[in-house]
């Protein structure tokens, strides 16, 4: 059975996109509410999930969780709006109600720092694009453990629960199966993705990311 969300969520922009000012704000029966506190966390199967980035698109949009409301913007970096230099292939993005601790050491994972005081992060590997600020059913399957300049950064992978394909699949073995070799390209896109310019040469002073536990999918 598909996941069910708990309520009709509506996006609604304040300022033009691809400006430091422009702000996609939540919205439910008419009120303004806040992507990170006010969606539920669980729904029937899965977990909520709040799609930041489109697959195949560039722009880094995050939820801004020190704005009053937490809207989505563009991410600002050395006082430019951020722009990946490859585009992502999944659709990514938030899952509300949840927060990687600063202070938290994972047992395995102690020698790397605690996370990155931001929600965790998702990966939705199946194949329709979601527009930003989208609210979904979504089925965790997975979870690889970035090391992103010294903080835990967990990624967590599976499938928007509307998709077709997300009833029949529902472990991790499942998953590769359907899916050979995704999870290893999730793994290798998030590596280099700060690391290689858009033709694909690698940045001076730039380092890959690595991955905890050897970069080993963590079933869940």
């Amino acid at each position: 059975m598909l996941g069910k969300l708990s309520a009709t969520y509506v996006s609604v922009d304040a300022g033009a996109p691809k400006t430091f000012e422009y702000r996609r704000f939540l919205e439910v029966s008419g009120a303004k509410a806040s992507y990170w506190h006010d969606v539920p966390l669980k729904v029937e199967g899965g977990v909520s999930a709040v799609v930041e980035i489109t697959r195949n698109t560039t722009a880094k949009m995050e939820i801004a969780t020190d704005e009053a409301g937490t809207p989505i913007k563009q991410d600002i970096k050395k006082g430019k709006l951020r722009e990946y230099n490859m585009p992502i292939k999944w659709n990514y993005g938030a899952i509300p109600q949840t927060w990687e601790e600063p202070g938290h050491l994972w047992p395995g994972l102690e020698s790397y720092g605690g996370g990155d005081n931001d929600p965790l992060d998702f990966v939705d590997l199946s194949s329709s694009a979601v527009p930003c600020g989208a609210v979904i059913a979504f089925k965790p399957l997975a979870a690889l453990a970035m090391i992103d300049e010294g903080e835990v950064d967990w990624k967590v992978i599976g499938l928007n629960m509307a998709d077709p394909s997300a009833a029949s699949i529902n472990s991790l073995a499942e998953l590769e199966a359907a899916m050979p070799g995704q999870i290893d390209e999730v793994r290798e896109w998030f590596t280099w993705y700060k690391a290689l310019d858009a033709n694909g040469k690698r940045i001076p002073d730039s380092e890959p990311n690595v991955f905890g536990f050897e970069g080993r999918r963590v079933p869940l």
